[in-house]
């Protein structure tokens, strides 16, 4: 079993800046030739919509049908995924994903992800809690998966980076932008759910990028998130 040791990094440091998505309705507007000019990085569903440098994942199920989608769809170059599933209800309970991936992923693409593996983690930036690489929250529960790409962006060395997709809002008064109308999930869930579920996610890119070490811009529609990144030029 090969972990990250063997496998050439992308160095951010190089750049002037790099392109760091979320996973909000905005995406739909713009189309990956509009990114070409810097690297890329993006979780979960932003693979779906972007070509990315760096795909990180933010679930830890391969029983999950997009998880085997999103790492078999090829559309990026580098892939990291934790290797340890650790339960947010039994801290003592850690799951080896490696034999989860290898039953469902391509052995091409199963041989080329980065395992990110906590304290035996190579680079050692990763050596943080192997269930989140490395946000400065106690508690990860339910992050969002666009300050995870920021994070990472962060650790292979970027010295600036532009958001894009950070939305935090229902659109088009669906109760999720990806699910069609009248879907299970809109029957599931009332509004409130996802207007306090956002509204947390924003409060939580607040506080974790009052944190962030280096100059954020932001390309978006959300007033207090433009007011928070609109100092960086």
């Amino acid at each position: 079993m090969t972990n990250s040791e063997n496998k050439q990094l992308p160095d951010f440091s190089t750049v002037e800046k790099v392109y760091v998505f979320g996973t909000g309705p905005s995406l739909r507007e713009y189309k990956p030739d509009d990114f070409t000019d810097f690297p890329t990085v993006g979780c979960n569903s932003a693979i779906e919509f972007m070509k990315l440098t760096v795909w990180c994942s933010a679930h830890a199920n391969f029983g999950e049908a997009q998880i085997p989608k999103w790492l078999n769809s090829g559309n990026y170059e580098h892939a990291f995924f934790m290797r340890w599933f650790v339960s947010e209800n039994s801290p003592r309970h850690k799951k080896d994903l490696t034999g989860d991936a290898e039953q469902v992923l391509r052995s091409e693409i199963f041989n080329n992800i980065n395992w990110i593996d906590g304290g035996n983690s190579n680079p050692d930036v990763f050596a943080r809690a192997p269930y989140y690489y490395g946000l400065t929250f106690t508690s990860p529960a339910r992050y969002s998966s666009g300050l995870l790409s920021a994070d990472v962006a962060l650790r292979l060395g970027a010295k600036r980076i532009e958001v894009v997709g950070f939305d935090y809002r229902i659109d088009d008064g669906r109760l999720h932008w990806k699910d069609a109308a009248g879907a299970i999930e809109q029957q599931k869930y009332q509004p409130w759910y996802y207007q306090t579920d956002y509204l947390r996610l924003k409060n939580l890119h607040i506080r974790y990028f009052s944190q962030y070490p280096i100059p954020v811009i932001y390309r978006g529609a959300d007033e207090d998130l433009k007011t928070l990144h609109g100092k960086a030029k």
